[in-house]
């Protein structure tokens, strides 16, 4: 009994031996460059406490972009993902391909809040992507106007008060935030945080302090990334408990309000919760409507208000850009009587090229992940195949920072976007294709309205406490938006 148990354990190591050699040799086994990986960290060594996953794939980006083949391949943990370096096979999967690559095969569990509009495969996603989209047709965002106006309104108060109270020093970030969160509240949902006149409102501490994944330590971050069934199966906790305990009472009181209402004002949280008391088909769970409210809160507000910090710190950086985007928007305004409306937003050319400029060199979503769901020889390559099954990864941040498609490519100027050079400039920031961001107009009207009326109230500059240049944290986890 003791000889085979002994024999029963080294034919498991030799199975796990040879299945872990295969493994760690995929890329090289396939002729596809790679760069060299530890035996257990792959390709991630560093990440979190030296480097982001952004900052280690934009490094090997730059090794790599010359090779003869449009991919690289490259280990998270022992998992092996493709890397894209040919920015046409990278529209091609988002766009004409997309059938092969609808899913993104991310962590997601229906016994908590992380099933949503981001994380779901393709047969859910359609679901809510159909139900959700006609939120954000011209129509409904022409209407949401005033709100975001309003809100606007209530920013500039609170700037002004802290000025007239002696501050000239305003947390940018800190303000963006509270105005993000303001407006996504209202015309997502029909709810005011009060987070702008009240910095620590409850609502806002609690959305500010527990960023999807951010309770994770490094190795269970790569595991979610990595081997999300695996995640699910230890039952790895995604989200604070806290935040989950909170959110979904704070939804449920929501619907609840909603209860006896014969006003239908078409919030998301309206649309989601027709669909939770439909008559036929499957009815949606209360975890189901929170977990798509909640995405819409954390990528809606804080995306949106880190492109508006970023936007505000380069034109404080780069006083011409300022002065001539704010001399477009009094032009404007002069013109339309001195009133903000919807048609007059078409004529800030320059306020666009500069939105535009910003984010391309920080995009809503550095690096867009997708899953192949059938075996997919690469055109260019026929006898490369993305397996399926297999994780690929579309750098956005490298490939708009390449100074093949920029000139000077890592400086800020609006200039890229000008019309005679529309033709030749990208943007891969809120995705491309089916499966980009549902929010994106939302996104840039709001982005928009808030710099017209900003500029032309203040003018922005550095303080002592600004760093310059800016550094990015390398702790960030949620970086797939797209």
């Amino acid at each position: 009994m003791y000889f085979l148990f002994v024999l029963f354990l080294l034919a498991a190591l030799t199975c796990f031996t040879l299945g872990y050699w295969r493994k760690v040799r995929y890329w090289q086994r396939r002729h596809v460059p790679c760069p060299r990986q530890h035996w257990l960290w792959g390709n991630m060594e560093g990440y979190k406490h030296q480097r982001s996953f952004n900052d280690i794939f934009h490094e090997f980006y730059k090794e790599f972009r010359q090779t003869t083949l449009p991919l690289f391949g490259v280990y998270i943990f022992v998992k092996p993902v493709a890397l894209i370096t040919d920015l046409q096979l990278a529209k091609r999967i988002l766009t004409k391909d997309f059938s092969y690559f609808h899913d993104r095969g991310l962590y997601h569990n229906p016994d908590d809040l992380t099933g949503n509009l981001f994380t779901l495969d393709y047969d859910k996603w359609k679901v809510f992507r159909t139900n959700l989209s006609p939120s954000f047709t011209s129509g409904k965002l022409k209407r949401m106007l005033t709100t975001f106006i309003t809100t606007s309104n209530v920013l500039i108060e609170v700037m002004e008060q802290d000025i007239m109270g002696g501050d000239n020093i305003l947390d940018i970030k800190d303000l963006m935030l509270r105005y993000t969160l303001e407006i996504v509240g209202a015309c997502g949902f029909g709810c005011q945080t009060h987070s702008l006149q009240n910095p620590k409102d409850q609502f806002y501490q609690l959305i500010q302090n527990t960023f999807i994944g951010e309770s994770n330590g490094t190795v269970e971050k790569l595991l979610i990334l990595a081997f999300p069934k695996v995640a699910r199966f230890l039952k790895l906790q995604y989200l604070p408990a806290n935040m989950i305990k909170f959110y979904t009472k704070f939804v449920k009181d929501l619907l609840e309000s909603r209860k006896n209402s014969k006003i239908q004002y078409n919030y998301i949280i309206d649309i989601l919760n027709e669909m939770r008391i439909e008559k036929s088909g499957r009815k949606l769970t209360l975890n189901e409507i929170t977990a798509q409210t909640l995405i819409f809160y954390q990528a809606g507000y804080e995306s949106t208000a880190f492109t508006l910090t970023y936007t505000l710190y380069e034109l404080a950086r780069n006083g011409e850009v300022q002065k001539t985007a704010r001399e477009e928007i009094i032009s404007v305004l002069h013109r339309h009587n001195n009133q903000l409306t919807y048609e007059c937003l078409s004529e800030m050319k320059y306020l666009e090229q500069v939105l535009k400029e910003i984010l391309r060199l920080y995009p809503v979503s550095p690096l867009i992940i997708r899953q192949c769901s059938a075996d997919y020889p690469l055109p260019t390559h026929p006898d490369i195949i993305i397996a399926k099954g297999q994780m690929v990864i579309i750098p956005a941040y490298s490939f708009q920072r390449d100074e093949n498609y920029f000139h000077q490519a890592e400086t800020f100027n609006p200039d890229n976007f000008a019309a005679d050079r529309s033709d030749s400039s990208f943007l891969l920031s809120f995705g491309e294709g089916p499966r980009n961001c549902i929010g994106m107009r939302f996104a840039k009207l709001q982005m928009t309205v808030g710099l017209i009326l900003l500029l032309s109230r203040f003018s922005f500059s550095f303080c002592d406490k600004t760093e310059n240049p800016i550094v990015l944290t390398t702790s960030k986890w949620y970086i797939f938006k797209s």
